[in-house]
């Protein structure tokens, strides 16, 4: 028999009856996920990866790869925690507006791992403050014409997240007519430099006065 249902993805947990959920939504995140009642030797199997095919069998899973003819089993404990692991990663580790994908991080260290938490928690607490931040800039922003050395500004380096700079080079373009600039900043992602046109809209100037 098969049962057509939706549920949240990181609702799931595999049992020896197969699939089992806790609950039920409904949202643009939930995965259509049939259900079949096996018994014997019956299986299911669909296309993983090319060459490599997922087969389901009375509450087993396991990966069938082509070239070496071989199924390896998988215990129901590890896919849960394999599962667990995925769904911690894709909410506390990943952020929408980052360049991290999650095949980047089940490649890294658990070194790595704790500092891209760490580097997170960084982002939230830049981008709670971000709108009384940005008004109180935009009160002290200058115009610029001439850069040099030493000068500094803010950028968004990513939505919502301003970081100060400081300028550490900076030379005429005059093919473009226009500056480019290294900017150095101390604060974000632990350090770094970085080149930008001076007329990159992303940059606030604010005076050495201030």
């Amino acid at each position: 028999q098969h049962v057509n249902t939706t549920c949240p993805i990181d609702s799931l947990n595999l049992t020896a009856k197969g699939f089992s959920y806790t609950s039920k939504t409904d949202g643009a995140d939930n995965r259509y996920l049939p259900q079949y009642n096996l018994s014997g030797d019956q299986y299911v199997f669909g296309n993983f990866e090319p060459g490599v095919l997922l087969v389901v069998n009375e509450g087993t899973v396991g990966l069938y790869r082509e070239s070496t003819k071989r199924l390896v089993q998988l215990q129901r404990s590890l896919v849960n925690n394999v599962q667990e692991w995925m769904q911690f990663a894709a909410t506390e580790i990943l952020d929408p507006n980052s360049r991290e994908s999650l095949s980047q991080i089940l490649q890294m260290t658990d070194e790595e791992i704790q500092a891209l938490i760490d580097f997170n928690e960084y982002r939230e607490r830049k981008r709670s403050g971000y709108q009384a931040l940005l008004a109180e800039l935009k009160v002290k922003q200058i115009e610029k014409e001439e850069y040099g050395y030493g000068d500094y500004g803010y950028i968004e380096m990513e939505p919502e997240i301003l970081v100060q700079f400081r300028i550490v080079g900076a030379r005429k373009n005059l093919d473009f007519n226009d500056f480019e600039l290294t900017l150095s900043f101390q604060e974000y992602n632990e350090g770094g430099e970085m080149k930008i046109w001076a007329s990159d809209e992303r940059l606030i100037w604010i005076s050495e006065d201030d």
